[in-house]
């Protein structure tokens, strides 16, 4: 599972993982997910997407108020990161310890804590939770 996590990187084709994130993000408050779907509904999806990645990698960051490509997915993937991180520190045999879940994920090891505590409602320690 953790091997389909990637990212693209500017100028690159959207990966699978994007492509979903943008299918499943379903009533997601986003004016930017919002622009991208509008997009994908006007010229396709496969060119809609492409042109919306286009739009971030030359005007994000800039000067018009516009997210980079990196910002755009981790934003989507939040919830479903947490949630994965949640799991793989909560199963019955064998939890991960959090410091590993933090370097699979790319995260730091106080945000694996902090999403531990947060979402179980307890004191976590630095192995599993």
């Amino acid at each position: 599972m953790i091997e389909e996590i990637r990212f693209s990187d500017p100028g690159e084709r959207a990966t699978e993982f994007e492509r979903r994130l943008v299918a499943q993000a379903g009533a997601v408050e986003n004016e930017w997910l919002d622009l991208a779907r509008r997009m994908m509904a006007v010229v396709g999806e496969d060119a809609g997407l492409r042109a919306f990645l286009v739009l971030l990698d030359e005007m994000g960051g800039g000067e018009v108020s516009v997210c980079k490509r990196g910002k755009f997915f981790q934003r989507l993937w939040t919830a479903e990161r947490d949630a994965l991180i949640v799991n793989m520190a909560s199963r019955e045999s064998d939890p991960w310890p959090q410091a590993e879940i933090a370097r699979l994920l790319g995260v730091s090891a106080p945000y694996v804590h902090k999403v531990l505590r947060r979402k179980l409602g307890r004191e976590t320690r630095g192995g599993a939770a």
